[in-house]
């Protein structure tokens, strides 16, 4: 009798948690995993929303290489030594939306299909620079921009831990059409396109 008491009560908590969620129609989803993105949801029906999100990314490297010795061709002889500093700066943001339209639910647990547009800027910078025993110096510094439009789907597995928040795992993926610049001028503009299969991402989503 104590086992089904306990199982209808908790069946009970868990439709009345999810009763809550269902009846709100804005939630934040934040993304931590593979990806640092902030998105804004709005629920349009039972079954489907609307999300537009946020993508920012930026990678700094420095690497340092000391005293690497350069010889006369074919001789022991020293002809001077350097040392080699390479470091990069990399942004990266994206501006998408998405219209999510849930395919599967039961109980906490739902599965969710999104497809929409997303525009793209980047701007990557990599420095060289060499600083040879007699007081010479080179450095190169090329700087390269790139913007991109397309479309993003996705995939996404939703699970509500506690009344009003839930934790997600997505799988997306991009086609994109765009342009790269160098500077200083090198090279030709480039025209990209892209198609990319990304990592699964876990976030956090929180409804009000």
């Amino acid at each position: 009798m104590k086992k089904i008491l306990y199982i209808i009560l908790t069946n009970i908590t868990v439709l009345i948690s999810y009763s809550q969620i269902d009846s709100s129609r804005n939630a934040l989803q934040f993304n931590f995993v593979n990806q640092t993105s902030l998105s804004y949801r709005y629920k349009t029906t039972d079954y489907s929303e609307l999300r537009t999100t946020i993508d920012i990314a930026a990678k700094v490297t420095d690497k340092r290489t000391y005293d690497n010795p350069v010889y006369y061709f074919n001789s022991d002889s020293l002809l001077y030594k350097y040392d080699e500093v390479n470091s990069s700066n990399e942004e990266y943001i994206r501006f998408s939306i998405d219209y999510l339209f849930t395919f599967y639910r039961h109980k906490s647990v739902s599965m969710y299909l999104g497809v929409g547009p997303f525009i793209s800027l980047s701007c990557s910078q990599y420095i060289s620079t060499h600083e040879y025993s007699n007081q010479e110096v080179g450095t190169s510094n090329n700087t390269y921009y790139q913007w991109m439009v397309g479309g993003i789907i996705s995939v996404g597995l939703e699970c509500q831990v506690y009344e009003l928040v839930s934790m997600l795992g997505e799988y997306t993926g991009t086609i994109g059409y765009g342009y790269e610049k160098t500077r200083p001028i090198k090279y030709p503009d480039t025209r990209i396109i892209s198609f990319q299969l990304g990592a699964i991402h876990i976030g956090v989503c929180i409804c009000f």
